[in-house]
Protein backbone atom coordinates (compact mmCIF):
# COMPACT_ATOMS: atom_id res chain seq x y z
CA UNK A 1 0.00 0.00 0.00
CA UNK A 2 2.69 2.52 1.02
CA UNK A 3 4.55 1.69 -2.31
CA UNK A 4 0.95 2.69 -4.55
CA UNK A 5 1.04 5.67 -2.45
CA UNK A 6 4.82 7.37 -3.29
CA UNK A 7 4.17 6.24 -6.87
CA UNK A 8 0.89 8.51 -6.91
CA UNK A 9 3.30 11.17 -5.33
CA UNK A 10 5.80 10.73 -7.87
CA UNK A 11 3.67 10.37 -10.67
CA UNK A 12 1.78 13.73 -9.74
CA UNK A 13 4.94 16.15 -9.05
CA UNK A 14 7.53 13.99 -11.35
CA UNK A 15 10.94 12.96 -10.22
CA UNK A 16 12.63 16.35 -9.56
CA UNK A 17 10.09 17.03 -6.93
CA UNK A 18 9.48 14.39 -5.53
CA UNK A 19 13.74 13.89 -4.62
CA UNK A 20 12.93 17.39 -2.86
CA UNK A 21 12.26 15.52 0.31
CA UNK A 22 15.19 14.48 2.24
CA UNK A 23 13.08 11.34 3.14
CA UNK A 24 12.25 10.24 -0.60
CA UNK A 25 15.42 10.78 -1.64
CA UNK A 26 17.06 8.68 0.89
CA UNK A 27 14.26 6.05 0.14
CA UNK A 28 14.73 5.86 -3.36
CA UNK A 29 18.62 5.61 -2.73
CA UNK A 30 18.08 2.85 -0.16
CA UNK A 31 16.26 0.65 -2.57
CA UNK A 32 18.15 1.55 -5.49
CA UNK A 33 21.13 0.56 -3.12
CA UNK A 34 20.02 -2.69 -1.88
CA UNK A 35 18.45 -3.55 -5.24
CA UNK A 36 22.31 -3.47 -6.94
CA UNK A 37 23.94 -5.08 -3.97
CA UNK A 38 21.62 -8.45 -4.26
CA UNK A 39 21.76 -8.01 -8.05
CA UNK A 40 25.55 -8.48 -7.58
CA UNK A 41 25.15 -11.01 -5.19
CA UNK A 42 23.33 -13.04 -7.48
CA UNK A 43 25.16 -12.40 -10.32
CA UNK A 44 28.61 -12.58 -9.28
CA UNK A 45 28.03 -15.16 -6.63
CA UNK A 46 28.07 -15.20 -2.95
CA UNK A 47 31.38 -16.32 -2.62
CA UNK A 48 33.34 -13.47 -4.51
CA UNK A 49 35.59 -11.58 -2.40
CA UNK A 50 34.92 -8.62 -4.08
CA UNK A 51 34.67 -5.76 -1.43
CA UNK A 52 32.50 -3.68 -3.69
CA UNK A 53 29.61 -6.02 -2.62
CA UNK A 54 30.33 -5.65 0.88
CA UNK A 55 30.86 -1.92 0.30
CA UNK A 56 27.29 -1.39 -1.65
CA UNK A 57 25.66 -3.90 1.55
CA UNK A 58 26.63 -2.21 4.10
CA UNK A 59 25.92 1.31 2.37
CA UNK A 60 21.98 -0.21 1.97
CA UNK A 61 22.13 -1.29 6.03
CA UNK A 62 23.16 2.10 6.37
CA UNK A 63 20.38 3.93 4.62
CA UNK A 64 17.93 1.56 5.45
CA UNK A 65 18.64 2.33 9.03
CA UNK A 66 18.65 5.83 8.81
CA UNK A 67 15.17 5.84 7.43
CA UNK A 68 14.35 3.78 10.40
CA UNK A 69 15.28 6.95 12.79
CA UNK A 70 13.84 8.86 10.88
CA UNK A 71 10.77 7.31 10.85
CA UNK A 72 11.00 6.85 15.03
CA UNK A 73 12.08 10.53 15.44
CA UNK A 74 8.04 11.48 15.21
CA UNK A 75 6.72 9.19 17.60
CA UNK A 76 5.81 10.49 21.14
CA UNK A 77 7.62 7.74 22.71
CA UNK A 78 10.71 8.29 20.87
CA UNK A 79 11.25 12.12 20.79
Amino acid sequence: MKLLREYYELCEGGLPRYIKSWYNFVDVLSCLTTMVALSAIVWLGASTELHLVDALVALASLLNWFKIVWFLRGLSFSA
